[in-house]
């Protein structure tokens, strides 16, 4: 019973880290749009191929330090946020 619960509460968090994940590649691309840009002009901005920032928007493969770096280049403020459990 208890081994069913952590696996649970294991599985549930699992989720929710990748739910985060994406919605950074969505907030990513929503700011493209905003800006009318495409992928390319932001590949360039950061001097990597367009063919890695797609890799990284379609795998939501991020480090902290590569959307500050994407929030810096666009001009918007990256605002990472913890919350107590309650």
């Amino acid at each position: 019973m208890v081994v069913e619960k952590l696996k649970s509460i294991l599985y549930n968090s699992r989720d929710k880290e990748t739910e985060v994940k994406k919605t950074i590649s969505k907030k990513i691309k929503k700011v493209l749009v905003d800006e009318d840009m495409q992928t390319t002009d932001l590949a360039k901005l950061l001097n990597c191929t367009p063919e890695n920032l797609y890799l990284k928007l379609k795998k939501d493969n991020w480090k902290e330090s590569d959307v500050q770096k994407i929030s810096d280049v666009l001009g918007y403020e990256y605002i990472q946020e913890l919350r107590k459990r309650r």
